[in-house]
């Protein structure tokens, strides 16, 4: 862990039964919105800007529930790795 970053992923399986987005987003200072536009192929597209009341809140509410579901990244990254 470098820089004091402290990486989490939550399951698809679980992301999908409590309801996340299926989109990828950062939240900065829980006030701006940084939405990817990945196409089929997982390439990024490009990226939205958002600073909206509304989308704000919400990427909140998203973010403490995925935090709930989620498992360090390096746990993650093993059990996807097992799976393949």
């Amino acid at each position: 862990m470098e820089a004091g970053e402290d990486n989490w992923n939550p399951y698809r399986a679980d992301a999908e039964r409590i309801g996340l987005p299926g989109y990828d987003f950062w939240l900065f200072d829980s006030r701006i919105v940084v939405k990817f536009v990945i196409d089929g192929d997982d390439e990024t597209l490009g990226v939205h800007v958002l600073e909206d009341p509304e989308t704000v809140v919400h990427a909140c509410q998203v973010w403490d529930l995925a935090w709930h579901h989620a498992v360090p990244t390096a746990e993650f990254q093993r059990q996807e790795r097992s799976q393949s």
